[in-house]
Protein backbone atom coordinates (compact mmCIF):
# COMPACT_ATOMS: atom_id res chain seq x y z
CA UNK A 1 0.00 0.00 0.00
CA UNK A 2 1.01 3.28 -0.70
CA UNK A 3 1.83 6.15 1.88
CA UNK A 4 -0.91 8.03 0.48
CA UNK A 5 -3.25 5.32 0.52
CA UNK A 6 -2.28 4.27 3.71
CA UNK A 7 -2.97 8.04 5.27
CA UNK A 8 -6.06 8.14 3.63
CA UNK A 9 -7.11 4.81 5.41
CA UNK A 10 -5.67 5.79 8.76
CA UNK A 11 -7.70 9.03 8.59
CA UNK A 12 -10.71 6.87 7.51
CA UNK A 13 -10.12 4.70 10.87
CA UNK A 14 -9.72 7.99 13.13
CA UNK A 15 -12.83 9.78 12.07
CA UNK A 16 -15.01 6.25 12.20
CA UNK A 17 -13.56 4.98 15.71
CA UNK A 18 -13.70 8.87 17.17
CA UNK A 19 -16.92 9.40 16.08
CA UNK A 20 -18.42 5.63 17.08
CA UNK A 21 -16.86 5.85 20.65
CA UNK A 22 -18.38 9.92 20.74
CA UNK A 23 -21.96 8.11 20.31
CA UNK A 24 -21.15 5.95 23.04
CA UNK A 25 -19.90 8.75 25.17
CA UNK A 26 -23.16 10.46 25.31
CA UNK A 27 -24.93 7.22 25.49
CA UNK A 28 -23.33 7.00 29.16
CA UNK A 29 -23.80 10.56 29.96
CA UNK A 30 -19.90 12.14 29.26
CA UNK A 31 -19.46 14.44 26.98
CA UNK A 32 -18.44 13.12 23.33
CA UNK A 33 -14.52 14.48 23.60
CA UNK A 34 -14.12 11.67 26.24
CA UNK A 35 -15.03 9.12 23.47
CA UNK A 36 -12.81 11.15 21.19
CA UNK A 37 -9.84 11.11 23.07
CA UNK A 38 -10.21 7.24 24.09
CA UNK A 39 -10.43 6.40 20.54
CA UNK A 40 -7.05 8.16 19.82
CA UNK A 41 -5.72 6.41 23.18
CA UNK A 42 -6.57 3.27 21.53
CA UNK A 43 -4.55 4.12 18.28
CA UNK A 44 -1.40 4.01 20.13
CA UNK A 45 0.64 1.77 21.87
CA UNK A 46 -1.27 1.47 25.11
CA UNK A 47 -3.88 -0.79 23.02
CA UNK A 48 -2.14 -1.91 19.94
CA UNK A 49 1.43 -2.43 21.04
CA UNK A 50 4.18 -2.47 18.22
CA UNK A 51 1.12 -2.57 15.96
CA UNK A 52 0.89 1.08 16.26
CA UNK A 53 4.05 1.75 14.71
CA UNK A 54 2.41 -0.51 11.49
CA UNK A 55 -0.82 1.48 11.22
CA UNK A 56 1.12 4.66 11.56
CA UNK A 57 4.43 4.29 10.13
CA UNK A 58 6.90 6.89 10.21
CA UNK A 59 5.78 8.24 6.66
CA UNK A 60 2.26 9.55 7.34
CA UNK A 61 2.67 10.89 10.74
CA UNK A 62 4.23 14.17 9.76
CA UNK A 63 1.44 14.71 7.83
CA UNK A 64 -1.31 13.55 10.67
CA UNK A 65 0.99 15.61 12.76
CA UNK A 66 0.29 18.67 10.12
CA UNK A 67 -3.33 17.80 10.14
CA UNK A 68 -4.03 18.00 13.91
CA UNK A 69 -1.64 21.22 14.11
CA UNK A 70 -4.88 23.04 11.08
CA UNK A 71 -7.16 21.45 13.56
CA UNK A 72 -6.18 22.66 17.16
CA UNK A 73 -5.19 26.53 15.22
CA UNK A 74 -8.65 26.47 14.17
CA UNK A 75 -10.12 24.95 17.34
CA UNK A 76 -8.37 27.57 19.19
CA UNK A 77 -9.02 30.32 17.10
CA UNK A 78 -13.08 29.75 17.38
CA UNK A 79 -12.25 29.72 21.15
CA UNK A 80 -10.81 33.39 20.94
CA UNK A 81 -13.97 34.29 18.92
CA UNK A 82 -15.87 33.12 21.88
CA UNK A 83 -14.20 34.51 24.69
CA UNK A 84 -15.44 38.12 24.17
CA UNK A 85 -19.18 36.89 24.43
CA UNK A 86 -19.72 34.85 28.03
CA UNK A 87 -18.76 37.35 30.45
CA UNK A 88 -21.56 39.65 30.80
CA UNK A 89 -21.23 43.00 33.08
CA UNK A 90 -23.48 41.91 35.45
CA UNK A 91 -21.55 39.02 35.73
CA UNK A 92 -17.80 40.00 35.52
CA UNK A 93 -17.14 40.82 39.60
CA UNK A 94 -18.64 37.75 40.76
CA UNK A 95 -17.42 35.78 37.93
CA UNK A 96 -14.04 37.23 38.82
CA UNK A 97 -13.93 35.97 41.98
CA UNK A 98 -15.33 32.59 41.59
CA UNK A 99 -11.99 32.45 38.51
CA UNK A 100 -9.77 34.10 41.32
CA UNK A 101 -10.35 30.75 43.56
CA UNK A 102 -10.56 28.56 41.05
CA UNK A 103 -7.13 29.14 39.38
CA UNK A 104 -5.15 30.64 42.47
CA UNK A 105 -5.62 27.25 44.67
CA UNK A 106 -4.51 24.88 42.39
CA UNK A 107 -2.26 26.73 40.59
CA UNK A 108 -0.31 26.98 44.34
CA UNK A 109 -1.04 23.34 44.81
CA UNK A 110 0.31 22.74 40.95
CA UNK A 111 4.00 24.70 41.89
CA UNK A 112 4.02 22.71 45.42
CA UNK A 113 3.63 19.22 43.72
CA UNK A 114 6.40 20.52 41.32
CA UNK A 115 8.92 21.91 43.83
CA UNK A 116 8.16 18.16 45.78
CA UNK A 117 6.67 14.85 44.71
CA UNK A 118 6.74 15.51 40.90
CA UNK A 119 10.54 17.02 40.50
CA UNK A 120 11.62 13.90 39.28
CA UNK A 121 13.34 14.68 36.27
CA UNK A 122 9.98 14.79 34.50
CA UNK A 123 10.91 18.12 32.74
CA UNK A 124 13.11 16.79 30.03
CA UNK A 125 14.29 19.76 28.74
CA UNK A 126 12.06 22.73 29.71
CA UNK A 127 13.96 23.78 32.45
CA UNK A 128 12.80 23.83 36.34
CA UNK A 129 11.15 27.41 35.56
CA UNK A 130 8.68 26.23 33.17
CA UNK A 131 8.41 23.09 34.43
CA UNK A 132 7.30 24.69 38.15
CA UNK A 133 4.73 27.30 35.83
CA UNK A 134 3.40 24.65 33.74
CA UNK A 135 2.28 22.20 36.44
CA UNK A 136 0.56 25.41 38.43
CA UNK A 137 -0.89 26.29 34.70
CA UNK A 138 -2.02 22.50 34.33
CA UNK A 139 -3.60 22.09 37.73
CA UNK A 140 -6.01 25.18 37.23
CA UNK A 141 -7.66 24.57 33.81
CA UNK A 142 -11.04 24.54 33.18
CA UNK A 143 -12.84 23.17 29.65
CA UNK A 144 -15.15 26.21 28.31
CA UNK A 145 -16.36 24.02 25.28
CA UNK A 146 -17.04 20.92 27.71
CA UNK A 147 -18.35 22.94 30.09
CA UNK A 148 -20.60 24.61 27.93
CA UNK A 149 -21.66 21.36 26.05
CA UNK A 150 -22.00 19.97 29.93
CA UNK A 151 -24.49 22.51 31.19
CA UNK A 152 -26.77 22.66 27.94
CA UNK A 153 -27.30 18.72 28.63
CA UNK A 154 -28.22 19.37 31.96
CA UNK A 155 -30.50 22.85 30.97
CA UNK A 156 -28.77 24.89 33.17
CA UNK A 157 -27.64 27.32 30.67
CA UNK A 158 -30.25 29.79 31.41
CA UNK A 159 -29.70 29.44 34.93
CA UNK A 160 -27.75 32.05 37.13
CA UNK A 161 -25.78 29.29 37.73
CA UNK A 162 -24.80 28.06 34.98
CA UNK A 163 -24.21 32.05 33.62
CA UNK A 164 -21.81 32.32 36.87
CA UNK A 165 -20.14 28.79 35.61
CA UNK A 166 -19.06 29.94 32.25
CA UNK A 167 -18.22 33.15 32.81
CA UNK A 168 -15.74 31.80 35.34
CA UNK A 169 -14.54 29.53 33.43
CA UNK A 170 -13.94 31.57 30.18
CA UNK A 171 -11.75 34.24 32.89
CA UNK A 172 -9.94 31.01 34.40
CA UNK A 173 -9.06 30.29 31.29
CA UNK A 174 -7.91 33.64 29.95
CA UNK A 175 -5.41 33.29 32.92
CA UNK A 176 -4.64 29.86 32.17
CA UNK A 177 -3.70 30.88 28.80
CA UNK A 178 -1.94 33.35 30.01
CA UNK A 179 0.64 31.30 32.68
CA UNK A 180 0.86 28.99 30.00
CA UNK A 181 2.47 31.40 27.39
CA UNK A 182 4.56 32.65 30.30
CA UNK A 183 5.67 28.58 30.97
CA UNK A 184 6.43 28.00 27.69
CA UNK A 185 8.72 31.10 27.49
CA UNK A 186 10.50 30.10 30.11
CA UNK A 187 11.30 26.70 28.54
CA UNK A 188 14.93 26.70 27.64
CA UNK A 189 17.25 29.91 27.61
CA UNK A 190 15.68 31.95 25.44
CA UNK A 191 12.84 33.24 27.53
CA UNK A 192 13.56 37.11 27.44
CA UNK A 193 14.13 37.03 24.20
CA UNK A 194 10.83 35.10 23.77
CA UNK A 195 8.78 37.86 26.04
CA UNK A 196 9.89 40.85 24.24
CA UNK A 197 9.26 39.55 20.51
CA UNK A 198 5.93 38.75 21.86
CA UNK A 199 5.35 42.39 22.72
CA UNK A 200 5.95 43.32 18.77
CA UNK A 201 3.34 40.66 17.60
CA UNK A 202 0.62 41.26 19.68
CA UNK A 203 0.87 45.05 18.46
CA UNK A 204 0.76 43.80 15.09
CA UNK A 205 -2.55 42.35 15.66
CA UNK A 206 -3.76 44.76 17.47
CA UNK A 207 -3.05 47.96 15.08
CA UNK A 208 -2.48 45.90 11.42
CA UNK A 209 -4.52 42.87 11.79
CA UNK A 210 -7.98 43.95 13.79
CA UNK A 211 -8.21 47.08 11.37
CA UNK A 212 -7.61 45.24 8.47
CA UNK A 213 -9.79 42.49 9.13
CA UNK A 214 -12.73 45.21 10.14
CA UNK A 215 -12.30 46.86 6.52
CA UNK A 216 -13.19 43.60 5.40
CA UNK A 217 -16.00 42.55 7.10
CA UNK A 218 -17.66 45.99 6.58
CA UNK A 219 -17.03 44.75 2.80
CA UNK A 220 -18.47 41.64 2.62
CA UNK A 221 -21.79 42.94 4.36
CA UNK A 222 -22.22 45.50 1.63
CA UNK A 223 -21.11 42.21 -0.69
CA UNK A 224 -23.00 39.53 1.01
CA UNK A 225 -22.61 37.17 -2.15
CA UNK A 226 -18.38 37.91 -1.17
CA UNK A 227 -18.81 36.74 2.08
CA UNK A 228 -16.94 33.78 2.07
CA UNK A 229 -13.80 35.69 0.79
CA UNK A 230 -13.82 37.40 4.50
CA UNK A 231 -13.95 34.12 6.17
CA UNK A 232 -11.55 32.88 4.22
CA UNK A 233 -9.05 35.45 4.50
CA UNK A 234 -9.68 35.30 8.48
CA UNK A 235 -9.08 31.36 8.80
CA UNK A 236 -5.68 32.18 6.83
CA UNK A 237 -4.66 34.95 9.18
CA UNK A 238 -5.67 32.51 11.95
CA UNK A 239 -3.17 30.05 10.19
CA UNK A 240 -0.45 32.84 9.95
CA UNK A 241 -1.32 33.88 13.37
CA UNK A 242 -0.38 30.85 14.63
CA UNK A 243 3.17 30.33 12.78
CA UNK A 244 4.19 33.32 14.24
CA UNK A 245 4.46 32.56 17.37
CA UNK A 246 5.78 29.63 16.29
CA UNK A 247 8.66 30.91 14.79
CA UNK A 248 9.15 33.65 17.65
CA UNK A 249 9.73 30.17 20.49
CA UNK A 250 6.32 30.07 21.92
CA UNK A 251 3.86 27.63 20.36
CA UNK A 252 1.06 28.09 17.45
CA UNK A 253 -1.81 27.87 19.61
CA UNK A 254 -1.08 31.30 21.08
CA UNK A 255 -1.27 33.04 17.70
CA UNK A 256 -4.71 31.57 16.95
CA UNK A 257 -6.23 32.27 20.19
CA UNK A 258 -4.80 35.91 20.45
CA UNK A 259 -6.46 36.44 16.58
CA UNK A 260 -9.67 34.97 18.02
CA UNK A 261 -9.77 37.68 20.64
CA UNK A 262 -8.67 40.25 18.67
CA UNK A 263 -10.79 39.63 15.34
CA UNK A 264 -13.67 42.57 15.22
CA UNK A 265 -17.06 41.00 15.81
CA UNK A 266 -19.59 44.09 15.39
CA UNK A 267 -18.91 44.50 11.87
CA UNK A 268 -21.70 42.21 10.42
CA UNK A 269 -23.56 39.34 12.07
CA UNK A 270 -23.39 37.05 9.20
CA UNK A 271 -20.15 37.25 8.01
CA UNK A 272 -19.52 36.61 12.26
CA UNK A 273 -21.90 33.82 12.11
CA UNK A 274 -20.11 31.74 9.06
CA UNK A 275 -17.01 32.89 10.07
CA UNK A 276 -17.40 30.81 13.86
CA UNK A 277 -19.77 27.90 12.33
CA UNK A 278 -16.43 27.15 9.36
CA UNK A 279 -14.03 26.79 12.20
CA UNK A 280 -16.07 25.01 14.58
CA UNK A 281 -16.97 22.41 11.78
CA UNK A 282 -13.43 22.05 10.98
CA UNK A 283 -11.79 21.57 13.60
CA UNK A 284 -14.56 19.18 14.85
CA UNK A 285 -13.24 17.40 11.86
CA UNK A 286 -9.74 17.57 12.48
CA UNK A 287 -9.81 17.05 16.26
CA UNK A 288 -9.95 12.87 16.30
CA UNK A 289 -6.48 13.34 14.34
CA UNK A 290 -5.12 15.83 17.18
CA UNK A 291 -6.03 12.73 19.78
CA UNK A 292 -4.72 10.41 17.77
CA UNK A 293 -0.92 12.06 17.23
CA UNK A 294 -1.20 12.72 21.05
CA UNK A 295 -2.42 9.03 21.79
CA UNK A 296 0.36 7.68 19.54
CA UNK A 297 2.50 9.76 21.93
CA UNK A 298 1.31 8.39 25.22
CA UNK A 299 1.84 5.40 26.58
CA UNK A 300 -0.71 4.04 30.01
CA UNK A 301 1.35 1.12 30.51
CA UNK A 302 2.45 2.07 33.85
CA UNK A 303 5.18 0.72 36.09
CA UNK A 304 3.63 0.49 39.80
CA UNK A 305 5.63 3.24 41.11
CA UNK A 306 3.11 5.49 38.87
CA UNK A 307 0.00 5.05 40.32
CA UNK A 308 0.77 6.71 43.36
CA UNK A 309 1.90 9.47 41.51
CA UNK A 310 -1.36 9.79 39.56
CA UNK A 311 -3.11 9.01 42.80
CA UNK A 312 -1.12 12.60 44.00
CA UNK A 313 -1.76 14.34 40.83
CA UNK A 314 -5.84 13.75 40.60
CA UNK A 315 -6.44 14.69 44.07
CA UNK A 316 -4.16 18.12 43.74
CA UNK A 317 -5.87 18.65 40.95
CA UNK A 318 -9.39 17.80 42.15
CA UNK A 319 -9.03 18.98 45.72
CA UNK A 320 -7.58 22.48 44.58
CA UNK A 321 -9.80 22.82 42.16
CA UNK A 322 -13.31 22.32 43.90
CA UNK A 323 -11.81 23.48 47.17
CA UNK A 324 -10.52 26.80 45.71
CA UNK A 325 -14.03 27.10 43.55
CA UNK A 326 -16.27 26.46 46.63
CA UNK A 327 -14.51 28.99 48.94
CA UNK A 328 -14.96 31.94 46.16
CA UNK A 329 -18.18 31.02 45.94
CA UNK A 330 -19.33 30.84 49.78
CA UNK A 331 -17.47 34.30 50.00
CA UNK A 332 -20.06 35.87 47.58
CA UNK A 333 -22.38 33.56 49.95
CA UNK A 334 -23.26 31.50 47.37
CA UNK A 335 -25.36 28.61 49.41
CA UNK A 336 -23.95 25.48 49.60
CA UNK A 337 -25.36 23.15 47.56
CA UNK A 338 -24.80 25.73 44.32
CA UNK A 339 -21.65 26.49 45.64
CA UNK A 340 -21.03 23.02 45.65
CA UNK A 341 -22.39 22.61 41.89
CA UNK A 342 -20.55 25.43 40.42
CA UNK A 343 -16.92 24.24 42.06
CA UNK A 344 -17.61 20.81 40.04
CA UNK A 345 -18.35 22.37 37.03
CA UNK A 346 -15.21 24.35 37.05
CA UNK A 347 -13.66 21.15 37.48
CA UNK A 348 -14.18 20.15 33.71
CA UNK A 349 -10.57 19.67 32.22
CA UNK A 350 -11.94 18.04 29.17
CA UNK A 351 -9.95 19.00 25.77
CA UNK A 352 -8.27 22.62 26.85
CA UNK A 353 -6.52 20.42 29.72
CA UNK A 354 -5.59 18.29 27.01
CA UNK A 355 -4.01 20.43 24.53
CA UNK A 356 -2.33 21.98 27.65
CA UNK A 357 -0.81 19.05 28.23
CA UNK A 358 0.40 17.74 24.52
CA UNK A 359 1.78 21.74 24.25
CA UNK A 360 3.93 20.55 27.32
CA UNK A 361 5.04 17.70 25.92
CA UNK A 362 6.05 18.84 22.58
CA UNK A 363 8.49 21.67 24.29
CA UNK A 364 10.17 19.03 26.23
CA UNK A 365 8.57 20.62 29.69
CA UNK A 366 6.77 16.86 29.84
CA UNK A 367 8.21 13.66 30.10
CA UNK A 368 6.17 10.89 28.21
CA UNK A 369 5.91 9.23 31.86
CA UNK A 370 4.55 12.37 33.41
CA UNK A 371 2.13 13.40 30.34
CA UNK A 372 0.78 9.85 30.11
CA UNK A 373 0.26 10.33 34.01
CA UNK A 374 -1.87 14.22 33.98
CA UNK A 375 -3.68 12.58 30.72
CA UNK A 376 -4.93 10.00 33.14
CA UNK A 377 -6.06 12.83 35.12
CA UNK A 378 -7.81 15.02 32.96
CA UNK A 379 -9.94 12.15 31.53
CA UNK A 380 -10.63 11.02 35.38
CA UNK A 381 -11.67 14.84 36.75
CA UNK A 382 -13.97 15.24 33.66
CA UNK A 383 -15.39 12.04 33.53
CA UNK A 384 -16.64 12.69 36.89
CA UNK A 385 -17.97 16.11 36.39
CA UNK A 386 -21.56 14.63 35.58
CA UNK A 387 -22.11 12.27 38.37
CA UNK A 388 -21.04 14.45 40.79
CA UNK A 389 -23.37 17.02 39.31
CA UNK A 390 -26.09 14.55 39.58
CA UNK A 391 -25.29 14.07 42.95
CA UNK A 392 -25.03 17.52 44.31
CA UNK A 393 -27.77 19.26 42.03
CA UNK A 394 -31.43 17.92 42.92
CA UNK A 395 -32.94 21.02 42.49
CA UNK A 396 -35.85 21.07 39.34
CA UNK A 397 -35.31 22.68 36.38
CA UNK A 398 -38.58 24.43 36.85
CA UNK A 399 -37.61 26.17 39.86
CA UNK A 400 -33.84 26.90 38.90
CA UNK A 401 -35.42 29.61 36.10
CA UNK A 402 -38.11 31.11 38.22
CA UNK A 403 -36.00 31.37 42.43
CA UNK A 404 -32.26 30.64 41.25
CA UNK A 405 -30.56 30.67 45.04
CA UNK A 406 -27.65 32.73 43.68
CA UNK A 407 -29.65 35.56 42.38
CA UNK A 408 -29.14 38.39 44.75
CA UNK A 409 -25.72 37.60 45.47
Amino acid sequence: MTGAALLLVDVAAILTLANLLAGVARRFGQPPVIGEVIAGIMFGPTFLGSWSTVLFPSSTRPVLAGLADIGIVLFMFGLGLEFGREVGKDESRRAAVVAAGSTGLPFAAGVLLALGPADTGHHSDGGKLGFVLFMGTAMSVTAVPVLARMLRDARLTDTTIGRLALSSAVICDVLAWSLLALATAAAGNSAPSRLVALVPFMASLVFVARPALSILHRWAATHPRHGMIAVAVTLGCALVSAAGTQTIGLHLIFGAFLLGIVSPRSATEAVDRDLRDYANRASQLLLPVYFTVAGLQLDLRFDVSAFGLLLLIIVTAAGGKLLGSYAAARVLRIPGASAAALAILLNTRGLTELVVLTTGLQLGILDQRLYSVMVCMALVTTMATGPLLRRVWKAPVASQHSVDPVDGF
